[in-house]
């Protein structure tokens, strides 16, 4: 069987994030269940982030679910933080939102500033 941290670590050795698509198990995470499906998205995320692939991020899909979240507005963020390149946040589907664009890429920016000074 394949577990979230089973496919990641496999993704990240083998340098393939298509390894993640081979997650067959759910998991708990603190309170929340969490699907397979969301599990290997979960996993392509971190393989960009844990990579540094800022190209394979930006490959990843830009359709909002339901909270308003694609996969790689949650992959660009953490990105940008790590890198400290505040223009990744620019690049972020949710900032085209009328109502919270603003808010997300201010969020954003703030992240990488903060970080900066860690």
């Amino acid at each position: 069987s394949w577990t979230h941290e089973r496919a990641l670590q496999e993704a990240l050795v083998q340098n393939n994030p298509s390894i993640c698509e081979k997650i067959n198990e759910s998991y708990i995470l603190q309170d929340f269940g969490v699907s397979a499906k969301q599990a290997r998205d979960n996993c392509k995320v971190a393989y960009a982030i844990e990579k540094q692939d800022v190209s394979y991020c930006m490959s990843l899909s830009d359709t909002r679910e339901s909270n308003d979240w694609s996969l790689r507005d949650g992959c660009l963020q953490p990105l940008a933080k790590k890198l400290q390149r505040p223009e990744l946040c620019d690049q972020m589907p949710s900032v085209k939102d009328a109502n919270y664009g603003q808010t997300w890429l201010k969020q954003c920016q703030e992240a990488v500033a903060s970080s900066a000074q860690d």
